[in-house]
C-alpha cells in the first residue's frame, strides 16, 4: 500500500463520531467499486457535507456550482427567497383568520380567545351604559374570569375561561382596554372601592 492510500486509511479512521455501521458500508463500496481508501475518504467526505445525502455526479456538480455563486449573488437570493417565504405566510394567516370558528369549541385556542373578547365586550358596554360608578367594572384578569363563571352559572353553555387565556387577551389589546378604563375615570383599585361601596349601601338599606 502506497503512502497516499495509507493517509487516506489514517485519515478516514480518524473521523470523530463515524458510526461503525455506516463506516463499513462505504468499506464494502470502496472494494465492490474498487477505489482506493483515499477516493473513499472523499467520497465519506462529501456525504457528510450533505448530511448523508447520496447524490449523483450531476447532483454534486448543481451543489457545487450553487456554492460557488458570490456571496453577494447569493445574499441576494435569499433576501428574495426571504420575502416570498414570508408573503406566503401572511397569506396563509389572512386564509386562516378568514375560516369560521365555533367559539364553543374546547380546546381551541382560537374559540378561547374569541370568547373571552365576547365577555370583555359585554362588560364595556354594561360600563359604558351603567350611571353608577360603584357597577361598573375595571377589567383585570379576576373581573373577566368571575364574570365568565358567573355566565356559565345562568347558563350552563356558556363556557368558563382560563387565567392564561385571559391574560393573552389582555396583553394584546392593552391600547382598547386602557382607553375605555380612562374614558370612564376607571382606576386599577376600582372594583375594591366598588364593592365596599355597594356593601356600604346594602347595610344602610338593611
Amino acid at each position: 500500500m502506497n503512502s497516499t492510500n495509507q493517509q487516506g486509511k489514517r485519515n478516514l479512521l480518524s473521523i470523530n463520531g463515524i458510526d461503525v455501521k455506516i463506516r463499513e458500508e462505504f468499506v464494502t463500496h470502496a472494494k465492490d467499486n474498487n477505489i482506493t481508501q483515499a477516493e473513499l475518504l472523499k467520497t465519506l467526505w462529501l456525504h457528510y457535507q450533505n448530511f448523508y445525502i447520496s447524490l449523483d455526479q450531476e447532483e454534486q456538480d448543481l451543489v457545487n456550482n450553487a456554492q460557488s455563486i458570490s456571496a453577494k449573488s447569493i445574499n441576494k437570493k435569499l433576501k428574495k427567497a426571504l420575502l416570498r417565504f414570508s408573503q406566503n405566510v401572511l397569506e396563509s394567516k389572512i386564509t386562516d383568520d378568514n375560516i369560521a370558528v365555533d367559539k364553543d369549541k374546547k380546546n381551541s385556542s382560537k374559540a378561547a380567545d374569541i370568547r373571552v373578547a365576547e365577555i370583555v365586550d359585554e362588560i364595556m358596554s354594561s360600563n359604558e351604559s351603567e350611571s353608577l360608578w360603584y357597577n361598573r367594572k375595571f377589567l383585570s384578569q379576576r373581573a373577566i374570569f368571575d364574570y365568565a363563571l358567573e355566565r356559565k352559572a345562568k347558563d350552563s353553555n356558556n363556557l368558563s375561561l382560563s387565567a392564561s387565556v385571559i391574560n393573552r387577551y389582555l396583553e394584546n389589546n392593552q391600547d382598547k382596554i386602557t382607553e375605555h378604563h380612562t374614558r370612564l375615570g376607571i382606576g386599577e383599585d376600582h372594583n375594591r372601592k366598588a364593592h365596599y361601596e355597594r356593601k356600604k349601601l346594602a347595610n344602610n338599606r338593611g
